[in-house]
């Protein structure tokens, strides 16, 4: 019994090693038939940047909460650079985001604008943030009924001490000054927290009234005076001079044609902001797509098979 024991665990073994160098041998396969098939330009969702190969205007989508993304300051420094690239169109349909990220992308379509004519155009919103990009541009077309402006500052932060009181929880805290780690939920808020943290939020907010009044040919008062948080529609920007004309991409070609000397006929490449996925990254998505399977799983599954 002992020997007929032994016999079937060395046939499971045995078939175990088996069915792990048969999934070794098709994934080498498959990784092989990505390496030929895969197409290695970058970036374009249209094949990438053709780097001297045909003229084209570049579009770029700028969608959702604006953050720091050093990947999308690298496509669009690409961009720039690439003489192939005639112009560049950004699609702008953000709320905002943060100040350092809105201040990024601001400054890599100023870069690209150095080299090349930018034409921003304006989605169902472009406020705070998103009109901060989007300041950055020659030109800046809007819907009618987009929701602009928003030119401003906020924080929010909590305060639970009164929860915490009340379900009997003692919160301690140890620091080396009375502002460090402030403002904090589980502090009252002091007269000095009050100032320190108002303070701040004036400089970002000055900051961008200063980008705006550079960018819009504003004086700092006039800027100001529109800078009052509002949301404006696209009409009423327009009117107020935050924003050039109505129209969408159709007039952003017109415009580059007749101002920028860009030929009408040339084709426009999408150029995808998102990060590209490695070949084995797509290798494994696909292999876990036909299986019914999620792609880190089957990654996972894979590494821990070969140890």
């Amino acid at each position: 019994m002992v020997l007929m024991a032994d016999a079937i665990l060395d046939r499971m073994k045995l078939k175990s090693q088996l069915q792990r160098w048969r999934f070794v041998a098709i994934a080498a396969v498959a990784f092989l038939a990505a390496m030929v098939f895969h197409p290695f330009g970058k970036h374009g969702v249209d094949g990438g940047l053709t780097h001297g190969l045909t003229s084209y205007i570049a579009r770029i989508d700028i969608e959702g909460i604006i953050y720091e993304n050093p990947h999308w300051q690298e496509v669009i420094g690409e961009i720039a650079d690439d003489k192939s690239a005639k112009a560049l169109l950004v699609y702008v349909n953000s709320p905002g985001g943060t100040l350092v990220g809105a201040e990024n992308l601001f400054n890599e379509l100023k870069y690209v604008r150095s080299k090349k004519p930018v034409v921003v155009i304006m989605g169902d919103y472009a406020a705070s943030g998103g009109y901060w990009v989007s300041i950055a541009a020659d030109r800046i077309f809007a819907r009618e009924g987009t929701m602009t402006g928003s030119i401003g500052v906020i924080m929010q932060t909590p305060e639970v001490t009164g929860l915490i009181d009340k379900i009997g929880i003692k919160m301690y805290t140890f620091k080396s000054s009375e502002l460090k780690g402030s403002p904090s939920p589980f502090e009252k808020m002091t007269p000095q927290v009050e100032h320190a943290v108002n303070d701040m939020i004036l400089d970002a907010y000055n900051i961008f009234v200063e980008h705006v009044a550079q960018s819009r040919n504003f004086s700092i008062e006039e800027t100001k005076k529109l800078a009052d948080g509002r949301v404006y529609s696209g009409r009423q920007a327009v009117k107020l001079k935050l924003v050039d004309a109505i129209g969408g991409q159709r007039e952003a070609i017109e415009w580059l044609t007749k101002e920028k000397q860009i030929e009408a006929t040339i084709d426009i490449k999408k150029v995808s902001l998102d990060e590209e996925k490695t070949v084995m990254d797509q290798l494994f998505s696909s292999m876990a797509s036909a299986a019914g399977f999620n792609s880190q799983s089957l990654r996972s599954g894979l590494w821990a098979m070969l140890q």
